[in-house]
């Protein structure tokens, strides 16, 4: 039986290669005044993850570092109004219709979560329940792993192992 008061998480203490994740037992978090405590459920390992624990991606963090962007849980402590945002991920390199667009008068932004505004998170959020409420999101999978091999899914997600799945790489805990 786990202790109410203690979590098991994947983490680092430093930038560096896949091999460099520890599994470990930390104190459950208390949220801030504008945060939510998520009881994690799955996390799904994306590009911005693996470059964020390889140091690729260069920004402040606290270590150590629980990794895992992506994920799907339970909020016990939710306030009454309050929102929870949730994001997809970095896709291909796309091709851009540039004809399409020029005399479209069109323009392209680009939007990385680590920089967004609360009212871009809130529009982000309100976009994705709509097609979550239509059916019409849906995630493949293309590989379920324990908690106890995280490292394994970066390397498999940074194509650093054979065998990449076709779809996201899920880690359950």
């Amino acid at each position: 039986m786990s202790d109410p008061e203690t979590m098991t998480a994947a983490y680092v203490t430093r930038p560096g290669p896949a091999d460099e994740i520890r599994i470990g037992r930390f104190h459950v978090p208390g949220p801030g005044s504008s945060e939510v405590l998520v009881k994690v459920r799955a996390l799904a390992v994306n590009h911005v993850g693996t470059f964020v624990r390889s140091g690729a991606y260069r920004t402040r963090l606290p270590y150590p570092f629980v990794i895992g962007r992506d994920l799907v849980g339970t909020v016990p402590l939710l306030a009454r109004g309050g929102r929870m945002i949730i994001m997809a991920g970095l896709g291909a390199a796309p091709v851009l219709p540039v004809g399409q667009l020029y005399t479209r008068d069109a323009s392209l932004r680009g939007f990385a979560i680590s920089n967004a505004t609360v009212a871009e998170l809130a529009a982000a959020a309100t976009a994705i329940n709509h097609l979550l409420a239509r059916g019409t999101l849906i995630s493949r999978i293309g590989t379920r792993l324990p908690l106890a091999e995280a490292a394994r899914a970066h390397r498999l997600q940074e194509g650093a192992e054979p065998g990449h799945p076709r779809g996201r790489i899920v880690v359950l805990p």
